[in-house]
């Protein structure tokens, strides 16, 4: 869908009605829109913080300090638009609230709101159930369409008790139309449309139903409801029991026979009520066709009745590492091979009293003899979802770390079936025969990262990054374009702020290959705190603050909260940070770190975990990691201590952020079929220094990792297989590259990890091991923690040269050639936080001398111009600059224009610059 759909339609709905009296005024001869602080704030947190929307009449205000409700200001009068939830819950300091500026041009502004009413159900959750589904849905948008006539159109979308198949009907949702006046506001009829749930559901697209000869089952689910208009359940067939579907979605896909059920692994499940479920006999059978779209993140079932896993009754299901499993009493038969993920499998189990037969695609896996027959109990038939709560496998770190969760089968599950006989190993064949399909590939797309661009130049834009993937594309409950792509016109690349990276930057080669970065991490009662957590973006957003030609202004802001959302010191701990991005593919990262770090406390239970089981286990677990952290640790410090001087880092006063914990370390992220060595060969970054020492950092089989032995390296080049690539640059420092202390076992690369807990996946864990490539992932290559101290700001950017060719570049801003000879204006001061000569005007005509030199060289200078209401000719030298130059004018904080000019130009040699007005 186009990115103006929505509002296109929106305004087709709302010009049936209107709401214009005498006392509106003349339609407005400015409309402009600006992000700003109301109470005056000089704080770096608190820059942007507002929204004004400005009329000749009075301003339209979207405050924080008003969680963002919308106020119309006439002189000094405010005017509240309608609450239409006066009982919302108070956000405190708007941690849970936002307003995005998604459009504005001379007709109109359009205004994105977020809120979340019920907060004290996200506030029970904490520490409890990091997973729960109200962090998903307890959200409402509003989108306000602003307009020179002084009318307002309203949408709003409620996203509570919602399926995404509601989410997304184009008859959900409210409309309103307000007209703004001189002396207050006329407020429209609510328009309602339809609530949730809205039944009956559109029948999917399914495959051929199949007529096969079978034994008579006991039990059967076809999932075959998706082939028509349908609700939430699905009919057992044999005694036409509806079974409810619980979860964020009902989603079918082309299954074996007709269509086949999705079950997302976090929240969709079926059940059969336990008085529907007919007695059985310690003989019986099951078969099922499955699809895993990835291995679950521990045992997930397929179908059970059961505790404990099959310590009573029968559980057949997936461990984590792809085998089938089939327990009971306690006992578990295991399948030698994998199934594949991506792919169909036949599943078949036999259970004759005492004897188990395991069978895949028709062949027999496993047979095994059980101690006793299988006592039955009574409880309801589960599908797809454990009744009981389980951390995931192959952790990082200790049980803490790891919340444990209700896991499910992730993937298609179709004819799915009961019998009470125990069927041989022939019918099992010849079921199998008679049902495959010619290609296993399931119509469930594998995940792909979203690297698609759409304008081919350079600017910002909000859009909709999918995976192509419904298990993951229902979960959410957004409008249209949560996120943010900034793009290139002569590098092949982009820069993506996407909600499956909680909305952290992600750099993307010519060939999709993701590179990403940490966030500010601290620590609390369960591990990491930091941007990775947040897996149900409660707290986490991006924002376009400013985009022209010259530039693009991106505006990150993220919790650091651990996998239990706990934010340690009252919620306190959070960070904004600040992307100035320009057409060559470069970008200034500034973090400002808002908080105390960990707890001001000596209370050790002040965030208790109860560890009362497998106490050695946990002991024995953290030690060999925290041996393997301190023994790489110690060599670190060897060779830090040698190639790092602190009195040669670049920073000044004007650069100093907030000293808080690090927020660097180099994350190249995985798509399922992808291994870390496709992305980047052993020789994986190279490193270089002011003076042009250069280090190529070579990784060696199975897990050797090198350590940079260069004096005061500050750029580093991420060498993935594509022909753009990577750079940071730091003020200061030291590069580490890492591996050993955290490498997975089940992989054939020595760097760090590769991880699965992020992106994207909702596992609480703050660190789990990838076990293969089923899932997207991410592996690490280095972190510099330094540069919290020396300035919180990193140079990114992406080139297809070698990193000799950055040495300029990064002298250019790490020690930017000094201005002199200044007229016009009341100063011209260097920030290397915009990478940008930042000029106080004064006059129509300004002049002034940049004194570059080999040691302190101009790249790619840009300037930005208070207090300037047009465009200007820019001269060097006395000589007009016409080409490869790009302006843009923006509002500054005070609603006021400036000028923005970015040049592609570079020189070691003193110039004289002077711009003037047209």
């Amino acid at each position: 869908m186009s990115r103006n759909t929505i509002w296109v339609v929106l305004l087709a709905v709302a010009s049936v009605f209107s709401c214009k009296d005498d006392s509106t005024p003349e339609p407005s001869n400015e409309l402009f829109a600006y992000h700003t602080s109301l109470r005056n704030s000089d704080k770096a947190h608190q820059r942007y913080e507002d929204l004004i929307v400005k009329l000749d009449a009075g301003q339209l205000e979207f405050r924080l300090e008003n969680t963002y409700a919308p106020v119309w200001t006439v002189g000094d009068y405010n005017y509240p638009i309608q609450d239409l939830f006066p009982n919302r819950e108070v956000d405190q300091n708007s941690r849970y609230s936002y307003v995005r500026l998604m459009e504005q041009s001379d007709d109109k502004i359009v205004v994105h709101y977020t809120h979340r009413p019920k907060l004290s159900g996200l506030f029970a959750s904490i520490d409890e159930n990091p997973l729960y589904t109200g962090g998903i849905t307890n959200v409402i948008h509003e989108i306000f369409i602003i307009e020179k006539d002084y009318s307002i159109t309203r949408y709003l979308k409620n996203a509570e008790g919602t399926r995404y198949e509601d989410w997304v009907h184009p008859e959900f949702g409210s409309i309103q139309k307000i007209q703004l006046e001189q002396s207050g506001i006329t407020h429209g009829e609510l328009q309602h449309g339809k609530s949730a749930p809205i039944y009956p559901r559109a029948p999917f697209d399914g495959n051929a139903v199949l007529e096969i000869a079978a034994p008579t089952p006991l039990l059967s689910w076809t999932f075959n409801d998706g082939m028509q208009p349908h609700e939430d359940f699905v009919v057992e067939a044999v005694t036409e029991t509806n079974c409810p579907i619980k979860g964020l979605s009902t989603h079918y896909e082309k299954g074996i026979s007709g269509t086949a059920l999705a079950f997302d692994g976090y929240y969709t499940s079926v059940s059969l009520a336990e008085e529907k479920v007919p007695e059985m006999d310690k003989t019986f059978s099951i078969s099922s066709w499955i699809a895993p779209d990835a291995y679950p993140y521990n045992k997930a079932p397929i179908i059970h009745q059961s505790k404990g896993w099959g310590k009573e009754g029968f559980y057949l299901g997936l461990d984590p590492y792809g085998h089938i499993i089939f327990s009971a009493n306690g006992e578990e038969t295991k399948s030698k091979s994998k199934v594949d993920f991506g792919k169909w499998s036949f599943i078949g189990v036999s259970v004759n009293n005492a004897t188990v037969e395991l069978s895949i695609n028709g062949k027999v896996e496993v047979s095994k003899t059980l101690k006793t027959p299988i006592d039955f109990i009574d409880a309801p038939i589960q599908i797809g979802m454990n009744n009981e709560l389980d951390r995931g496998s192959d952790f990082v770190r200790t049980n803490a770390e790891n919340i444990d969760y209700f896991i499910g089968f992730q993937g298609l599950i179709d004819e799915l079936a009961i019998f009470d006989s125990a069927l041989d190993a022939d019918t099992f064949t010849h079921l199998f025969d008679k049902t495959k399909p010619e290609d296993f590939t399931s119509s469930l797309a594998l995940s792909v990262l979203p690297g698609e661009s759409e304008t081919g130049k350079f600017g910002a834009y909000y859009t909709d990054l999918t995976l192509n993937n419904a298990l993951w594309d229902n979960l959410w409950r957004n409008v249209e374009n949560p996120d943010i792509v900034v793009e290139f016109d002569d590098v092949k690349g982009s820069v993506k702020f996407w909600r499956g990276t909680n909305y952290a930057s992600n750099w993307i080669s010519d060939n999709n290959i993701w590179m990403a970065d940490q966030s500010t991490e601290t620590w609390g009662p369960h591990g990491c705190s930091e941007h990775m957590a947040d897996k149900q973006n409660r707290q986490s957003y991006a924002r376009i603050i400013e985009n022209n030609p010259a530039r693009a202004i991106i505006h990150w802001k993220y919790p650091c909260v651990d996998v239990g959302y706990i934010n340690n010191n009252d919620e306190t701990n959070w960070s904004d940070e600040y992307y100035y991005i320009y057409p060559d593919g470069t970008a200034v990262r500034k973090v400002n770190f808002n908080g105390r770090g960990l707890p001001e406390t000596d209370d050790e239970d002040t965030f208790a975990v109860d560890e009362d089981e497998e106490e050695g286990e946990e002991e024995e677990e953290l030690s060999e990691f925290s041996l393997a952290t301190m023994a790489w640790g110690e060599t670190m410090a060897e060779y830090r201590d040698t190639y790092y001087h602190p009195e040669n880092d670049t920073w000044t006063e004007e650069n100093i952020g907030a000293a808080g914990p690090g927020f660097q370390d180099v994350q190249i992220l995985l798509s399922p079929g992808v291994k870390a060595l496709d992305l980047v060969g052993l020789n994986a970054m190279d490193v270089a220094n002011l003076k042009g020492d250069v280090q190529k950092l070579q990784w060696e089989l199975p897990n050797k990792t090198p350590f940079v032995q260069i004096h005061d390296a500050s750029i580093e080049l991420v060498k993935t297989k594509s022909e753009y690539k990577t750079f940071e640059v730091f003020q200061g420092g030291y590069i580490t590259p890492w591996g050993l202390a955290e490498n997975s076992d089940y992989t054939d690369d020595p760097f760090a990890g590769p991880w699965n807990h992020w992106p994207v996946n909702l596992l609480p864990s703050d660190g789990r091991y990838a076990i293969g490539n089923d899932r997207i992932g991410h592996f690490a290559l280095g972190a510099n923690d330094f540069i919290p101290s020396v300035g919180a700001m990193v140079l990114h950017g992406m080139t297809n040269q070698s990193i000799e060719s950055l040495i300029p570049l990064a002298r250019s801003w790490k020690l930017p050639p000094p201005v002199t000879q200044v007229q016009g204006a009341t100063s011209v001061a260097y920030s290397k936080e915009q990478k940008a000569f930042l000029i106080d005007s004064s006059a129509n005509e300004i002049s002034f001398t940049i004194n570059a030199s080999e040691e302190q060289p101009i790249v790619n200078p840009a300037f930005v111009l208070s207090n300037w209401n047009g465009d200007a000719k820019f001269s060097i030298n006395g000589q007009p600059v016409s080409k490869d130059i790009r302006t843009g004018i923006e509002r500054d904080a005070n609603g006021k224009k400036r000028l923005v000019i970015w040049l592609k130009y570079t020189t070691s040699t003193a110039v004289n610059v002077s711009i003037t007005a047209l």
